[in-house]
This record gives C-alpha cells, structure tokens and sequence, in this order.
C-alpha cells in the first residue's frame, strides 16, 4: 500500500484549483433538513450555476404545487437578523435597501463595460457616491458572493450570475 493522493476536483467541469474549490451540499441547508448534511466538491463558477438552477427549480415548484420550498420562518428570521448585524444597521428594511442599491451599482456597471467584469474598486466608488461606506459595501460584496448572486472571474474584479 503506497501513499495514495486523492486530487480534489469540481464535481461538473473537473477544475483542480483549490482556491476556487468549495462544497456544495446537496440538499440545501435553506430547506432546514438538519441531517441532509451530503456534499459534492464544485468550482465557484459551477456552484454558481447549481444554485441559480435550485433558485429556478425552487420558483418553478413553488408556483406549480402552491408549496413555500425555500426556508422556514425561523430560519429566514436568523437570516434577516445575521444580515442586520454583518452590516451593522438596525432596521432590516434599510439593509436590503443597501443590498439593492449595491446590486443596482453593479448592474449599472456591467452594462456600462459592455457585460465585462468590473474593478470592485469602481463599485466601491459608486457606493460611497450613495452613502454607502467602503466597509458596508464589502460586506454586502462578500453577501453576494455567498448567496451566488455575484462571482469573482479574477482577483479585484466581480460579474454578476446570469
């Protein structure tokens, strides 16, 4: 019995890159199913896609069978209470305020590059234009990255996920 190497790759395209690989779990941990706990190993990109197809799926479902699929309430009231306290505001309404205008910015900026990614730092300057901090905006940014509304093509830069 040799030393065995096991290579780590994305599940969907075969990518090796560690520093884009992450775990996906294969029954979403929105659906609170506390002992679905399977993962499968996905590029950034992959999981992107994966997540914007369970949101479609989900929609799809949820009109068809008149089902509520996404989270419960508990869960969803965690979440809007971790939102609150990442960007430091008090109000739940005022932080999704904040989180639609960054997305607008990035929206706007992406049409204006002609659908290229952009520098984050252009995001960051358009933000502070609205009264969103540096800090708050990067925490919105990291947001949208975890919830596969966004991605990273390269270093500095993001695209949103069609």
């Amino acid at each position: 019995m040799g030393n065995e190497f096991h290579i780590r790759r994305c599940y969907f395209c075969g990518e090796t890159c560690e520093d884009v690989l992450e775990e996906h779990h294969i029954v979403p941990r929105s659906l609170g199913i506390p002992y679905a706990t399977e993962t499968i190993t996905v590029c950034a990109n992959c999981h992107k896609k994966l997540h914007k197809i369970y949101r479609v799926l989900f929609s799809y479902i949820e009109d068809k069978y008149n089902i509520k699929l996404r989270m419960n309430k508990e869960r969803e009231l965690e979440e809007q209470y971790e939102l609150q306290s990442q960007l430091q505001i008090h109000s739940f309404v005022e932080a999704r305020k904040r989180i639609e205008t960054v997305a607008k910015i990035i929206n706007e900026l992406i049409e204006k590059n002609g659908d290229r990614p952009v520098p984050v730092e252009m995001v960051f300057k358009e933000a502070e234009k609205k009264g969103i901090p540096r800090e708050r905006t990067e925490k919105i940014l990291n947001m949208l990255l975890e919830k596969a509304s966004i991605y990273q093509p390269s270093p500095n830069t993001i695209m949103k996920v069609y």
